[in-house]
């Protein structure tokens, strides 16, 4: 592919770098694109974004998750199985 300027990947030292980043990276777009965002942290979940543009809302849940290493993992769930992400993705309606 020639003409493609490649980008190096961002490297981040900690999922909480990498939720700021994010955060950070939605509110600006959001922003230059004339869309009115709040960013709710420390919920339950790492990110919740609520959007208006033009009378209508959308609301969006993130759950970041960054490779470490020396863990070998993703970490998910408070490490028993329980936690709100496992509710948010297992939990029947009933």
């Amino acid at each position: 592919m020639s003409g493609v300027m490649r980008v190096p990947e961002p490297d981040f030292q900690s999922e909480k770098e990498l939720e700021t980043a994010i955060a950070s990276a939605i509110q600006s777009g959001s922003n230059a694109n004339g869309i009115r965002t709040i960013v709710l942290r420390g919920f339950g979940l790492d990110l919740a974004v609520v959007a208006e543009q033009a009378g209508t809302s959308r609301t969006c849940f993130f759950e970041v998750k960054a490779f470490a290493a020396n863990h070998g993992r993703c970490g998910f769930g408070n490490g028993r199985g329980e936690g709100n992400q496992i509710q948010l993705l297992f939990d029947e309606i009933t």
